[in-house]
């Protein structure tokens, strides 16, 4: 199982599916490319995609299951979408699809005004999230900048993989909690109606980083999902 991160905070944010998913398969939580050190530079989420797809060929992980959450999520579709055979199954939370255009300068916008110590002392994080995620999350924010958070941000939002999701053809979970945003949720029901055979799920109680508020909850979800396939193959 490959577990890829969002945006506000690199892989640190797997710590309860690094220990409670262990004992079951083998995990892998890899920073997203040029996420690791310095600033995020990370031209396109393909770019992205085909970088990961290339380091896990010379892992020689073989075929693996991906699960990506938020931007981790665009990515890992655009992985399965441009090397099915590298991929058993995708599980993804929190992703979008296309951002709006209005959207898009609203966000950027909004980013380039922001001051930068107001920018990266804010938290994405959940309650439950505790001091040790905090730390890290505010190391990731520092490490990238304000330079570098609008580099990432302006790359999920100029990416549209419409094209890209009628070509996964591995099986595919798509969650999303019943409290993450509507843009969000709205994503999930056009992937999962796009993806073929794409199964949906929404989490009750559960907003966007809900690896974390939910972890028993999203652990379980992904051995289902996994059993499932592996009883199909």
């Amino acid at each position: 199982m490959v577990l890829l991160h969002g945006l506000g905070i690199d892989s640190a944010m797997w710590q309860p599916q690094l220990h409670g998913l262990a004992e079951h398969m083998e995990i892998h939580a890899p920073n997203l490319p040029d996420f690791g050190e310095g600033d995020a530079r990370i031209g396109s989420v393909r770019a992205a995609a085909d970088q990961l797809g290339a380091d896990l060929e010379a892992r020689r992980l073989g075929s693996v299951y991906l699960c990506g959450l938020s931007l981790g999520g665009m990515v890992a579709m655009a992985l399965a979408s441009r090397r099915p055979a590298g991929v058993r199954g995708l599980i993804v939370s929190g992703a979008q699809v296309r951002v709006s255009l209005w959207l898009r300068t609203l966000l950027l916008g909004v980013g380039r005004l922001v001051p930068e110590r107001v920018l990266l002392s804010g938290t994405n994080l959940p309650p439950q999230a505790g001091p040790d995620l905090r730390d890290a999350e505010q190391r990731f924010a520092q490490r990238l900048g304000k330079a570098g958070i609008l580099v990432a941000m302006r790359t999920a939002a100029e990416t549209d993989l419409t094209e890209d999701l009628s070509r996964i053809t591995c099986p595919t979970l798509v969650l999303c909690g019943e409290r993450d945003n509507p843009l969000n949720r709205s994503a999930a029901r056009r992937i999962a109606a796009t993806v073929p055979g794409a199964q949906l799920r929404f989490i009750p109680g559960a907003g966007h980083v809900w690896n974390l508020e939910q972890p028993d909850r999203f652990n379980s979800e992904l051995l289902r999902f996994v059993d499932a396939v592996e009883r199909r193959a």
